[in-house]
């Protein structure tokens, strides 16, 4: 979790992929995301300001196909957007 925190520190988006049965969704959400998924009542389930990370579960190595298709179609798109935002500044 120091790492993830360090990372949201320092301005930088974590995602997360899980691929099958075994993964620890709950700790990977946390690194993504900067929030426990299973709050405990006493707690708010926050440990860090995230920069607005995901989890994404592959239950098997096929699903990775879509999930990183997904991934470039939305994140190319904003990148994108970005650039041609900044190019309107100049």
């Amino acid at each position: 979790m120091y790492f993830a925190q360090q990372a949201a520190d320092n301005n930088v988006t974590v995602y997360t992929i899980g691929i099958g049965a075994g993964v620890n969704i709950e700790l990977l959400t946390a690194i993504a995301t900067g929030t426990d998924p299973n709050p405990k009542s006493d707690d708010d389930g926050f440990y860090f300001e995230s920069r607005g990370g995901e989890f994404y579960h592959a239950v098997q190595p096929d699903d990775l196909d879509a999930i990183l298709r997904t991934f470039y179609q939305t994140y190319t798109f904003v990148l994108w957007v970005n650039e041609r935002e900044q190019r309107k500044h100049m």
